[in-house]
């Protein structure tokens, strides 16, 4: 990977290096940070306080979402950080969420709500499978008739996709494919966002800042001490901000019972709760339109023969 990200780099001699992040592993990103040899070099962070040493070489600027991240961020390496909001969101600008939502709830069959549950490639955490097994347990005692859409991540092989399905299946809980061709409108047509610790439960909070109406809640299921202490070393926090904020709904302590968690999964699916979310992102969270507009004025403006 760094040899194919050398040969690139030196086809193409770059004067500046922007990449992502390659979380949970190393990638094409981390490479081309190795081997790039101009000092100009950024990491657009893709989440709050995300730092990923990668293969011993970090981009020396990031750009991050909000001051809070820049905070977080410059507390866990020595960079420098540019505010500019949240770059992998700017282009939810172009997307009509309540058209997405019409258009993925007619793609699945039945009636009553749609949970969605988004996987992640994390099954060397042990905190996952307890997670799962705790989630579908739950899922098995919601009163009323609900449909739930599993969506792996890309990354997720064919046996962790497996698994998860046994685990949901196992407690009786009838699991479909999600059919939604794209993850924003799966997003935007569930009922309810479950995710372990997935970004995907970020990006709903700024798809639910585009629509004019109310979509539906997200929720962690953080409340495995493995999952948050790993979250923690990744991020240099227990748990994502959002939670804090009463942007999202949040489990991030230990349950002292499975009712507990199915208590809050009956809470957030109530419309009331829905609202109260929508009403709260909309007071508190900036669109992300012009980000990629800072970025590109504060490459226009560096004194490029002082890095």
């Amino acid at each position: 990977m760094r040899e194919e990200a050398r040969e690139y780099l030196r086809e193409i001699q770059p004067d500046a290096v922007i990449t992502g992040q390659s979380a949970p592993d190393l990638g094409v990103d981390e490479a081309l940070l190795a081997e790039s040899t101009t000092p100009w070099t950024f990491t657009v962070q893709d989440v709050d306080g995300l730092v990923i040493p990668g293969f011993g070489a970090l981009a020396p600027y990031f750009f991050v979402s909000k001051p809070s991240a820049a905070a977080l961020t410059r507390k866990r390496a020595d960079v420098q950080t540019v505010v500019v909001g949240s770059l992998r969101h700017a282009s939810y600008g172009e997307l009509n969420p309540r058209q997405l939502r019409e258009e993925g709830r007619r793609l699945v069959p039945g009636g009553g709500d749609l949970v969605g549950f988004y996987g992640q490639p994390a099954w060397h955490l042990p905190g996952y499978r307890r997670t799962l097994e705790r989630f579908a347990e739950s899922l098995s005692t919601l009163p009323s008739p609900f449909t739930l859409l599993y969506r792996p991540h890309p990354k997720e092989s064919d046996d962790d996709r497996a698994r998860t399905h046994s685990i949901l299946s196992d407690c009786g809980v009838p699991v479909l494919a999600d059919p939604s061709p794209s993850v924003e409108m799966s997003l935007c047509a569930v009922d309810l966002v479950v995710v372990c610790y997935s970004s995907c439960g970020i990006d709903q909070v700024h798809l639910q800042r585009r629509s004019d109406r109310p979509l539906n809640v997200s929720m962690f299921l953080m409340f495995d001490e493995n999952i948050r202490s790993n979250y923690l070393i990744e991020c240099g926090v227990e748990a994502p901000p959002e939670i804090g904020q009463g942007l999202t709904r949040g489990l991030v302590q230990n349950l002292s019972s499975p009712r507990e968690l199915t208590d809050a999964l009956i809470q957030a699916l109530v419309p009331a709760v829905r609202q109260t979310m929508w009403q709260s992102v909309h007071e508190s969270v900036e669109l992300a339109s012009d980000a990629p507009a800072k970025v590109i004025a504060h490459i226009e403006h560096i004194n490029w023969s002082s890095p």
